[in-house]
């Protein structure tokens, strides 16, 4: 007989998806006045340098557009978060769901979701076997959650898997993540096709723009009266010249822009999506332990888990780590403290991965100069300061934050008063040590630049 674990027994992990966005609002304004400033440069009424010598020399303006959009992006996703009622009614549309449908198996269902989630707007279609479950903003503060054909063919078939990913769904909803993780995610669907978009966006309009360049100078010395035939023969020069000049120094340059505005989207990009994967490694670690065995949510993830190709995944999938790593993470779960550890460490070192390859990013950006120019100040010296600054001042806000959780989630939800509790003492210990490690590594960065 399947029990219904008790409410308490939901020990949830911080809620990074969150600190993510207050970090991101805090650092808004200066992101603002960096794209305010590109883009009066980019749509400046006063020509650039040589862009009135050739034809579409407009598009020179393109060759900013990298720094433009990543943070675009993240924009646009955290400002389609503010219309969760549009939300649900796409997806209610979209998915077709209803709460006329009744069969036996959905009254369990519901019972087993609202012992944790009273509140929750449960709605289901019987029909749509492809899907399982999933949630939904139905306003700021309350969520929704579908219920499809596959989570009832499951919970029939291994209950015990059901409940692992019924308590996948509502560990994400006890954390707050429905709005911005849920389904119909305008942040996540962005984030999911952004290397499609970097394509279009960014590497399109690098090679337009060195195009363009190489032929600027033929379209200076041609652009007087000249006689045909002579005129034909620069023609052919040319283009022996452009294209031996392309092979061997536009070629090798556009490579070392190209890196360099892959490592600037990576800069922007890296911390939301590494807050995104820990939502759902954290919701799969609460899922498991509240079941107190981590194979039920491993036979599911197995069964439901559509397989998918590195391309697809890497074009269309990216917020969801892979099941692989899954998978993985859930084997620790027989190691509880580490498991919990690993997981609140992840965020803060996404941060400081994050501090790398911003400064990798100005790191390339002097070798891109220095093939033009020899230059004896490096970008990256005189940002690193600033940087370690930033990254320091994050970790800080992390690290009291993961120290302050457990008094938060007693304030909001309650936690059981037994402290012999081992379950309950194991969670608080890995979040003490997990805060203690995030400001140990606050002071190290602020002292290396007093060093």
């Amino acid at each position: 007989m399947n029990i219904v674990p008790e409410e308490g027994k939901l020990y949830l992990l911080p809620p990074y998806l969150w600190i993510w966005l207050i970090i991101f609002i805090a650092t808004f304004r200066f992101n603002l006045n960096f794209l305010l400033i590109l883009l009066s440069d980019m749509l400046s009424t006063t020509p650039l340098p040589g862009e009135e010598l050739v034809p579409f020399g407009f598009l020179f303006r393109l060759a900013n557009f990298f720094e433009i959009f990543p943070l675009l992006i993240i924009i646009i996703g955290v400002l389609s978060l503010v219309a969760p009622s549009i939300r649900r009614s796409y997806i209610r549309r979209k998915y077709g769901l209803t709460d006329e449908v009744q069969i036996a198996t959905i009254p369990e269902i519901s019972a087993f979701i609202r012992n944790y989630l009273p509140d929750v707007s449960i709605l289901n279609n019987p029909m749509r076997t492809d899907q399982v479950v999933f949630i939904y903003p139905s306003s700021f503060q309350k969520a929704g959650m579908g219920l499809m054909g596959g989570v009832m063919k499951l919970w029939k078939t291994d209950n015990e898997s059901a409940r692992g990913v019924l308590l996948h769904e509502i560990a994400h909803v006890r954390n707050g993540d429905t709005l911005i993780t849920g389904a119909g995610s305008g942040f996540r669907i962005l984030l999911n096709f952004w290397p499609v978009l970097f394509v279009v966006t960014v590497v399109v309009p690098f090679f337009i723009v060195a195009l363009v360049t190489s032929f600027q100078p033929m379209f200076i010395e041609l652009s007087g009266s000249m006689p045909p035939g002579e005129f034909i023969i620069n023609i052919f020069a040319w283009l022996l010249v452009i294209h031996r000049n392309f092979l061997f120094i536009a070629l090798p340059g556009l490579f070392i822009i190209l890196l360099t505005s892959l490592m600037w989207v990576a800069s922007i990009i890296f911390l939301p999506l590494a807050a995104l994967w820990y939502s759902e490694l954290a919701a799969d670690c609460v899922a498991a332990r509240c079941q107190g065995a981590s194979a039920p949510l491993v036979r599911a993830l197995s069964l439901y888990s559509m397989p998918v190709s590195r391309w697809r995944w890497l074009l269309a999938r990216m917020t969801h780590p892979p099941t692989r790593l899954r998978l993985f993470m859930l084997q620790r779960v027989s190691a509880p403290f580490i498991h919990m550890l690993l997981l609140i460490l992840f965020f803060p070192a996404a941060v400081v991965v994050s501090m790398l390859i911003t400064v990798l990013y100005y790191a390339t950006f002097d070798l891109g100069l220095l093939l033009t120019a020899p230059r004896s100040v490096s970008t990256a010296t005189r940002i690193l300061p600033g940087v370690t600054i930033i990254t320091a001042t994050s970790l800080l806000f992390v690290g009291v934050s993961v120290l302050l959780w457990p008094f938060i989630v007693r304030f909001l939800h309650g936690l059981p008063s037994d402290e012999d509790n081992s379950s309950l003492l194991l969670w608080k210990r890995a979040h003490l040590m997990g805060g203690i490690i995030t400001l140990i590594l606050a002071v190290l960065l602020t002292g290396t630049l007093l060093t």
